[in-house]
């Protein structure tokens, strides 16, 4: 099993440009898979063995929020370093990177980005030195979304700052603000996703028909008339491809 080239989890309440895999793209001595010598350490504890391949989804619960720091550069250059430093790729599976969401490794990639609790855990990476100036409200967004996206694949159970783990400044922001953020989120995805939610959808759809039905009414010389005759022509042809109409 691999958890490559994912996408966007669905129902996201704003919009995000889909998640772009640049696995492949970036630097690299060796995969992390075939780097020997991986401690089998969970929660702090080696178990005494190393691990080897990609991890199993449902060892994986926890999701680890990290910023680039200094110096700040490009994902190419922290590939490079990383793969000096560690003897394979980029130690994150996704980065935020110049108003994009970046997958840099397999989900169940073991990689190195937070010492003694690699085993269960996927690094998510602003790339950016967040102690010259918090998040944006893009960054922001980027974030929930691959932290939503995450959550939709893996069974995690916690959001976790670097610093949370191991004695770092980093992700430099406030996890309990992502924590709770991601929490309203799921909730007002849930909300969106009840009986109710979707019958004023349905309704929405049936209220824009009615209007440019009436529209229509107006006549051919009328030029809204013509906007809204070509617009459910249209609509006509979606429903035609779904089989819905002859």
């Amino acid at each position: 099993m691999s958890l490559r080239k994912i996408t966007l989890v669905e129902g996201l309440p704003f919009k995000v440009p889909p998640i772009e895999d640049i696995t492949d793209t970036l630097p690299k001595k060796q995969s992390w898979e075939t780097l020997p010598n991986k401690k089998n350490i969970v929660k702090g504890v080696w178990d005494k063995t190393y691990h080897t391949g990609l991890r199993k989804p449902e060892d994986i619960d926890t999701i680890v929020v990290h910023h680039s720091g200094s110096p700040e550069g490009t994902l190419q250059a922290h590939a490079g370093s990383h793969s000096r430093n560690w003897g394979a790729g980029i130690g994150y599976h996704i980065s935020i990177d110049n108003g994009r969401i970046y997958q840099v490794n397999d989900l169940l990639t073991f990689s190195f980005h937070v010492g003694d609790h690699n085993t269960y855990t996927v690094g998510i990476e602003v790339n950016r030195d967040l102690s010259k100036g918090d998040l944006t409200s893009q960054e922001r967004e980027l974030l929930y979304a691959a932290i939503l996206t995450v959550k939709s694949l893996l069974p995690i159970k916690e959001i976790l700052g670097h610093n949370e783990l191991n004695k770092t400044a980093c992700p430099c922001t406030s996890m309990n603000r992502i924590r709770d953020d991601i929490q309203l989120l799921e909730n007002k995805m849930k909300q969106q996703d009840t009986w109710e939610a979707k019958k004023t959808k349905v309704g929405e759809i049936a209220n824009q028909y009615n209007y440019m039905f009436n529209l229509i009414n107006l006549g051919e010389t009328d030029g809204d008339a013509h906007w809204a005759m070509n617009q459910l022509l249209a609509v006509r042809e979606v429903l035609k491809e779904r089989k819905l109409l002859d």
